[in-house]
């Protein structure tokens, strides 16, 4: 297992998730990301399609981003593809399309975490038994607002060490992006990753243009090499070139 679920000093961690922490829409300040704010919430619409064949499996359905009780600003086609890489990894493609589906922008002003992809490691991981590597090869105590390309992270599990590496393509909003890292002093050196589009610059999802943010992660075992992680990501981007 390499993520963690709903941990008691952050129980909206959901493991793998990504919402709007501070936005503006029509004036009105709303948050889809921190649930006990009460003004917004993501929602599951319906399924468009389910993919298996022997060597993957895949779904995609539509979210809607919600301000509270019932106001859908955003419609997202969500996707998740998972198949097996020769040498035995999970390669995880995770794609989200947002479209604002209002007649006024949703706007996001620069802010230290929020959209993007986030992650949540094992709850038993900490600053003893788990680290960070980027591929500027910073770490838990200098990662933090820089920019990558990849970041994996990686610790102990009941098997050995494994590792979960998220690439951001380039063609997302702001890439190479900013990342969110904890520090040691964090939680006790807790694993928690975001890739945010919105960390240096405000941004805005204009009524009718679409956002696509695309990612993949890598389940491996053991810990991986900078350069086995650089091919990667190449492969991720030659087999996704738009």
């Amino acid at each position: 297992t390499l993520t963690g679920i709903r941990p008691p000093d952050h129980l909206h961690h959901m493991g793998l998730w990504h919402a709007w922490v501070k936005a503006t829409h029509k004036g009105r300040e709303v948050d889809f990301w921190n649930l006990a704010t009460g003004t917004a919430t993501v929602r599951y619409a319906n399924t468009v399609g389910i993919r298996r064949s022997p060597d993957a499996v895949g779904f995609t359905v539509i979210q809607h981003h919600v301000i509270l009780p019932d106001e859908v600003v955003l419609e997202e086609s969500f996707s998740i593809d998972v198949h097996v890489h020769a040498d035995g990894h999970y390669l995880i493609d995770y794609t989200a399309v947002q479209n604002n589906v209002t007649d006024a922008p949703l706007l996001l002003p620069a802010y230290r975490y929020g959209g993007g992809i986030a992650y949540r490691g094992p709850l038993h991981w900490n600053a003893k038994n788990s680290a960070y590597l980027t591929s500027e090869r910073r770490g838990r105590e200098d990662g933090h607002t820089t920019r990558a390309r990849w970041c994996t992270m990686f610790g102990a599990t009941e098997h050995g060490t494994s590792a979960l590496t998220i690439l951001g393509h380039p063609k997302n909003h702001d890439a190479p992006q900013r990342q969110r890292i904890w520090p040691a002093a964090t939680e006790h050196g807790a694993i928690f990753f975001n890739f945010v589009p919105i960390q240096e610059t405000g941004w805005a999802l204009e009524p009718g243009k679409p956002c696509t943010m695309r990612y993949r992660f890598v389940v491996s075992a053991g810990t991986p090499a900078k350069d086995q992680v650089e091919g990667w990501f190449q492969d991720y981007v030659r087999q996704n070139p738009e």
